[in-house]
């Protein structure tokens, strides 16, 4: 997600990234690797993260260090959570506006504590039960679901213009 970053980058938006530790190599990559979504981050600029994303975005883990953006731990399970949801945004962000409600899907072999910050991203549901998700900030919103763009086009154009309006230090 690091990778390619280039100077005066107005916003992240990393989606559908596999930052397992496990993966041969990884654990040297991300012991290395310095983190320009964290300084993203803490220069107020948007960043979008889904999945793999939120991962990338989290304190550790498996207790290998990530970007420390958020106050959260992840973990690699074997249990794969899978399906879809309607989702509704519970904050507004740089890519979602309170409110409406969207569909979207989970995929992923991995848990994150907590699972939503202070302000959640999400109310999900799926066939009935609900249960929020995710982390909203100013400038972030970072959660597991994969909204589907090509349905609600309102997405792409709410964070382009959140990055266009942001300012980059020079």
């Amino acid at each position: 997600m690091d990778a390619g970053r280039k100077p005066g980058s107005r916003a992240n938006a990393a989606q559908r990234s596999d930052p397992d530790p496990h993966r041969q190599g990884r654990p040297a990559l991300l012991a290395a690797a310095p983190c320009g979504v964290a300084a993203l981050a803490r220069a107020g600029l948007p960043i979008l993260a889904e999945c793999g994303g939120l991962l990338y975005l989290c304190d550790t883990l498996d207790g290998l260090p990530m970007c420390g953006v958020l106050p959260a731990i992840g973990t690699m399970s074997g249990r794969l959570r899978l399906g879809y949801r309607e989702a509704e945004a519970l904050a507004d962000s740089a890519a979602f506006a309170t409110g409406p409600r969207l569909r979207g899907h989970e995929f992923h072999h991995s848990t994150v504590t907590p699972a939503a910050g202070v302000t959640p991203a999400w109310r999900l549901s799926a066939r009935g039960p609900q249960h929020v998700e995710g982390f909203v900030e100013p400038n972030l919103h970072a959660s597991y679901l994969h909204a589907q763009w090509a349905a609600t086009p309102a997405v792409a154009s709410r964070f382009v213009t959140a990055a266009a309006r942001a300012e980059v230090a020079a």
